[in-house]
Parts: C-alpha cells; sequence; structure tokens
C-alpha cells in the first residue's frame, strides 16, 4: 500500500492470525500471550476472517511441518471454538437486548 509516497508493508489479519498460532506452540499445551492474540483476533475479525486460506495454510503447515504443523492445527480448533462460542454469545446478548427494548 502506498501513502503518499511512502510505500508501506501491511500483514493480512489472516497471516498475524497464524503468526500468533505458530508462536503459540511453544509454550503448548499451557495457553500464553500469543494464544490469547491469537483469540484476540479471531473474536474481533471472526465474521471477516478468510477461514478458508487460514485452513490451506495449516494444512501446508501440517504436510511440510508434521510435529509444528499439527499443534497449529490443534491451537486453531480450539481458538475458533472459543471465539465462535463467544460470537454467539455476544449475538445471543445483543438479540435479548433488542428483544427487551420492543417490548417496552
Amino acid at each position: 500500500m502506498k501513502v503518499g509516497a511512502v510505500l508501506i508493508l501491511m500483514i493480512s489479519c489472516e497471516d498475524l492470525y497464524l503468526d500468533r498460532v505458530r508462536q503459540a506452540t511453544v509454550s503448548w499445551p499451557r495457553e500464553d500471550v500469543s494464544f490469547d492474540a491469537a483469540l484476540e483476533l479471531a473474536l474481533t475479525n471472526y465474521v471477516t476472517m478468510d477461514w478458508d486460506y487460514i485452513r490451506d495454510r495449516l494444512r501446508t503447515a501440517v504436510s511440510s511441518e508434521r510435529t509444528v504443523g499439527t499443534l497449529m492445527a490443534s491451537i486453531n480448533r480450539r481458538v475458533r471454538t472459543r471465539a465462535r462460542r463467544r460470537s454467539l454469545e455476544v449475538a445471543a446478548r445483543r438479540r435479548n437486548t433488542f428483544a427487551n427494548k420492543a417490548g417496552q
């Protein structure tokens, strides 16, 4: 991306997420700051993230780096499960709030 005359390099949300998932393999199964960062990225971008791209990148990691790739896939499953659950809880709270306001 270019802003004025300055070239700015950016990492995609998906690649940043994968980087945090990879970093989380270091202390696995203990959840550390990298796991928390991956979860935060998944929570704040759950709807817009390209999960197919992430799945494909994880498959590549599993085939090229069996141990790390397998750990990354495991961490991804745990992060996605929590993010999905949390996003459903938030949506339910919003619906309840809306329903309560409409019923008043």
